[in-house]
């Protein structure tokens, strides 16, 4: 690993005699304090002092400052003076107010107090009860609670820091902004009046509407309508739910980005999708996962587990599309697919999930699993009734095959083949096209005897996943043979691969052991005490996890 060098002591006193230099020049840049006028005046001793009072529409000016005050006492040697009595001080488009200030014309501070001080500025109004501030830089600050109000927008907290050549303001403890576009409630935050923007530091709480977010660290341009949220960040809005070390949102174009651990949540369709980086696009409803996805899409009684290389998840509202609601999801995995449901399995290249009408579409070398059976085709389509598998149609080099032993296998080959089940369990399958079975036929739990039969159509009805009987249609061609007596390659049909190394075995197959639904909501205390009635749908029972 690349190790700074360690500074020579060289460096430390050629920095030290920088900040040095730097100080005394600014020390000898004394603000001079004159009189412009006043009702009367006095001379006081008071000590070792010499003070000069003034009563009376009293005026001074210094660094382009103006002030007016009922009264003031001014020590010359020490070039300081205090104002009492409707304090005023303008500086060009600047202008304070209060009861009582303290100046000191060698650091050029000032210290304002009064029941109400206020500081006027063509940006921003703000509202104290103590303003220090240097009237060279046009620095202010308050330490004991204050209230800013910009255009639209309100602010308060316990401290905050101005500096009006820059623009900017600066805010700690305690910090609300209120706006239209919605409230911050923040630990301490920066802002910058020309551009807009906000940057926001600790425990950060942002209410829009019906929404709400969460982050540690982060900024929002108001001008441009975009923020970004850092640092377990998360985002409840309406029925959704997004995660993520860093989520990004630009309100304009209607994007969203989050990076590192993401998880968004449809709370309607039970969706979780998980991964690395995501984008949202929000009006056509679509996201992508395009870093180490993997989703969860709870069913009636089940959960489908899917993981690839890329996901893309869409909402689709139509109120012709005929379910109560008018809302379905569509769901795209590209790349090294595997899913796994309790009764059923599968991996191909690429897949197709419409809850419309609970199909699953596969392409690219898809293979499923049922039980006891390997299912294969050029395309499968299968179908559910939301609780678990009712059909699969099986389209080009369809071919099903189970195993008897580990030398045996029961085999069936078709152009195409429609399976129905029952609950889970294959009930009845049709083979169209090129019919072709291999079946071992066993007694006392031995296998004797192997049937191959080609036929153009066949008719299979299983019994606990299991061939129960077969119905052979259009001139079969049926051979019985000693299975001691035969080459396997003659009963082995072209196309035929074992391929249980590849299934998943249950739903750790496809999600991390470690899994958790849900990141922690670290701002839900707060969103329940100044929200109550966001309207952030619960997401009810998702039990998933311990779920087989």
């Amino acid at each position: 690993m690349y190790r700074m060098k360690p500074l020579s002591w060289r460096f430390w006193i050629l920095l030290g005699a920088h900040f040095l230099c730097t100080s005394i020049l600014y020390a000898q840049q004394k603000t001079v304090v004159h009189l412009e006028r006043a009702g009367s005046m006095k001379n006081l001793k008071i000590g070792d002092r010499n003070i000069i009072r003034y009563i009376g529409d009293v005026r001074f000016n210094y660094d382009n400052s103006r002030l007016v005050c009922d009264s003031a006492y001014l020590d010359p040697a020490d070039n300081s003076f205090d104002a009492f009595g409707n304090v005023v001080i303008t500086k060009e488009d600047s202008r304070i107010t209060g009861d009582m200030l303290h100046f000191d014309g060698s650091t050029s501070l000032g210290k304002l107090t009064g029941q109400q001080v206020k500081m006027v500025d063509k940006d921003a109004t703000l509202t104290t009860d103590i303003l220090f501030f240097n009237s060279k830089t046009s620095y202010a600050y308050y330490l004991t609670g204050g209230e800013i109000i910009s255009k639209d927008s309100r602010l308060v907290s316990r401290r905050g820091y101005y500096n009006k050549s820059l623009r900017t303001a600066s805010f700690a403890e305690n910090v609300e902004m209120y706006s239209p576009d919605g409230t911050i409630y923040t630990d301490s935050l920066e802002y910058m009046s020309e551009i807009e923007k906000a940057n926001f530091h600790g425990a950060t709480y942002i209410y829009n509407e019906d929404n709400f977010a969460y982050c540690e660290q982060g900024w929002y341009n108001r001008t441009l309508k975009q923020s970004s949220l850092e640092s377990h960040a998360y985002v409840l809005a309406g029925t959704r739910r997004l995660f993520g070390d860093a989520i990004f949102y630009d309100q304009v174009a209607g994007y969203a980005r989050a990076v590192g651990n993401v998880v968004a949540v449809d709370t309607v369709n039970r969706v979780y999708a998980y991964g690395d980086r995501a984008n949202y696009w929000d009006d056509r409803k679509e996201a992508e996962i395009t870093e180490n996805p993997y989703v969860m899409m709870i069913e009636k009684g089940d959960t489908l587990f899917l993981r690839a290389e890329k996901m893309y998840l869409q909402t689709i509202k139509d109120s012709s599309c005929g379910i109560p609601d008018s809302t379905y999801r569509i769901v795209k995995a590209l790349g090294d697919v595997r899913f796994y449901r309790s009764d059923f399995q599968g991996v191909c290249d690429s897949m197709v999930s419409n809850s419309l009408d609970s199909s699953l579409v596969m392409h690219v070398d898809p293979v499923i699993w049922n039980g006891v059976n390997q299912m294969s085709a050029n395309l499968i389509t299968a179908y559910s009734d939301g609780k678990s598998v009712r059909q699969m149609d099986f389209v080009g080099s369809a071919f099903i095959a189970s195993m008897e032993d580990s030398a045996h296998f029961n085999q069936i080959r078709g152009k195409s083949i429609f399976a129905y089940f029952l609950e889970g369990k294959m009930r009845t399958m049709d083979v169209l096209g090129n019919g072709q079975s291999v079946y071992y036929a066993k007694e006392n739990d031995t296998i004797t005897m192997v049937n191959r039969v080609d036929c153009t159509n066949i008719t299979i009805h299983f019994s606990n996943n299991k061939v129960n009987r077969i119905v052979f249609k259009d001139k079969p061609n049926s051979n019985f043979y000693p299975v001691d007596k035969i080459d396997i390659e003659e009963v082995t049909l072209k196309g035929f691969k074992w391929r249980d190394s590849v299934r998943p075995k249950d739903k750790y197959s496809i999600i991390p052991t470690t899994l958790v639904l849900f990141p922690e909501q670290r701002g839900e205390a707060h969103r329940l005490l100044h929200q109550p009635k966001a309207k952030v749908e619960p997401v009810g029972d998702v039990d998933v996890l311990t779920r087989e």
